[in-house]
């Protein structure tokens, strides 16, 4: 019983720091907006990336934050792709010299996260990476979820228990 006490504790604390998530855009996540946070580890660092979604999941604004040297690397706000049980957020930059472009794909039934990325500069071979990782969703912890055609359709629990 003292675990599941010091367990709902460490809970409510997070629920606390992390209620009104801020983009560095500005946006306040909505109650009926999703909202996932995924991290993985690239070039020695880790990175975490959040997501927002519109309550439609049509548009997506996304957050990509150096963890070591804590700050933003890529912040834009995208349409959202639905393809193959995948949200698909997709972004390109362009300067004189380089152009990259990335992939952001999350699996709706398991938050599993990839980050494809395509970078060429000029008329050498393309530089090709993959990034992988895991997200999660905070509000998955005390709402049960399915995704009904491509989206995903959240529901208050009735006192059930979450079986993990």
């Amino acid at each position: 019983m003292k675990h599941v006490v010091t367990g709902l504790a460490l809970l409510s604390l997070v629920g606390c720091s992390w209620g009104e998530r801020q983009l560095a855009t500005g946006q306040k996540e909505k109650a009926d907006t999703l909202s996932l946070t995924c991290y993985f580890a690239a070039k020695n660092q880790i990175f975490e990336t959040s997501i927002l979604l519109d309550e439609k999941q049509t548009e997506g604004s996304l957050e990509t934050f150096d963890t070591r040297h804590k700050v933003a690397v890529e912040t834009v706000t995208t349409p959202v792709l639905h393809e193959n049980g995948f949200w698909i957020l997709k972004t390109v930059n362009r300067s004189d010299s380089v152009a990259t472009s990335r992939e952001h794909r999350i699996d709706q039934s398991n938050f599993v996260y990839e980050r494809h990325t395509f970078i060429q500069m000029g008329k050498t071979p393309p530089l090709i990476t993959l990034d992988r990782g895991q997200c999660s969703a905070l509000r998955a912890l005390h709402r049960k979820a399915q995704v009904v055609e491509g989206r995903l359709e959240e529901h208050a629990f009735d006192d059930q228990v979450l079986d993990e």
